[in-house]
């Protein structure tokens, strides 16, 4: 057998002994973007450092990696080289995970102090693949410096900023206050909804979600509140238990913490009855009439302010029909010649749902 097709001959061929001062005998043919070298034998491609092995061990055990002790992957010497399970060799292979994370945070450039994390960024969340696993650095960052965590709570920022894995701005609470703690400043968030010039009798009118009867809703502290009562909280503290908060201007729709006042829920039936709102007043009296503005009604309605967030037609998740095939069976229905039978069979629905399309008592929209 000549040099050239003995597999042993051709490998060591292919092999630099001397280069490397760690005694590392390098791969000097083709290799992978990982630095591994691969070699060609009976027609199929393995790693140089495998066949190097089996050179000098014999065959490789199932289930078993050949690791490098010397961390160079170029590199075939047997005596750099040992076996390993698969499960392990995982853990064996990558760098140390905390140098890795490290590796890839920015402590200086925010003047907040916040260490930003430049690496992978989803869904405002930090992470990073280590050992074939998505890991939150956030979380791994908490139990370095701090404690480990416990079940069911999550990690926050102090800081809001959603990129920031400093361990003293980290806050470990339980999942079920999360929303209290992740809320944006509820302060700012809630006068925002609030129109404070247009009402003649300086009320502070809640332009956002409303009940039938003109009261605000806001959520505080992950449950919702009336707008009045956050209003109150927020100029006065908490409201002692067993307290109403009422309103003298009578407008329900009203957030000016100068227009409330505190009662018991027989203050407040009393006051209805001195301001003669227990039985419907007519005529320009009635409520309504007194104050339009807080009915949500006609182009007030959500309805018609903001149309695309009605869930109809095909966006509901349940639909069988798009609007396009709707417009087909309005089309293809002739009496007597193409029945809603027929229409039915064909768009795998019931007859009953074809005769409310054709007379427009579903998909009105269209």
């Amino acid at each position: 057998m000549s040099d050239k097709t003995n597999p042993e001959i051709l490998f060591w061929s292919h092999v630099d002994k001397t280069s490397s001062p760690d005694g590392c005998w390098l791969w000097t043919a083709y290799k992978k973007h990982n630095g591994h070298g691969r070699f060609m034998t009976n027609k199929k491609s393995i790693g140089a450092h495998r066949f190097s092995w089996i050179l000098l061990h014999g065959n490789i055990p199932e289930n078993q990696c050949v690791l490098h002790s010397c961390k160079n992957l170029s590199c075939v010497n047997p005596n750099h080289l040992f076996l390993e399970t698969k499960s392990k060799s995982v853990a064996y292979r990558e760098p140390k995970p905390l140098e890795r994370i490290l590796s890839k945070i920015d402590k200086t450039s925010n003047t907040n102090g916040c260490w930003e994390w430049t690496g992978y960024f989803s869904n405002n969340r930090t992470v990073m693949k280590i050992y074939k696993k998505h890991v939150s650095i956030r979380r791994f960052i908490y139990e370095y410096y701090i404690n480990k965590i416990p079940k069911n709570h999550a990690i926050l920022s102090k800081c809001k900023n959603t990129k920031c894995v400093n361990p003293n701005h980290l806050l470990c609470v339980p999942n079920s206050q999360k929303k209290i703690f992740s809320l944006k400043d509820p302060f700012s968030l809630f006068w925002k909804k609030v129109d404070k010039t247009s009402h003649p009798n300086n009320c502070w009118i809640w332009i956002a979600a409303k009940d039938g009867r003109g009261y605000g809703f806001f959520t505080y502290h992950g449950k919702q509140i009336r707008s009045h009562r956050v209003s109150w909280i927020f100029k006065y503290g908490d409201i002692p238990d067993n307290l109403h908060v009422l309103h003298h201007c009578d407008n329900p729709s009203c957030v000016n913490p100068d227009h409330l006042f505190l009662g018991t829920r027989k203050d407040n039936m009393q006051d209805m009855i001195r301001k003669k709102r227990n039985n419907p007043c007519p005529g320009d009296k009635n409520g309504l009439r007194k104050h339009p503005e807080s009915i949500i009604r006609g182009n007030n309605h959500w309805c018609r302010k903001m149309p695309e967030k009605i869930v109809r037609g095909e966006r509901i998740g349940n639909s069988k029909l798009t609007e396009k095939q709707v417009m087909e069976i309005r089309q293809k229905y002739i009496p007597r010649k193409v029945s809603s039978i027929s229409l039915a069979k064909l768009y795998n629905i019931s007859y009953r749902t074809v005769i409310d399309i054709i007379h427009r008592k579903i998909w009105t929209h269209i």
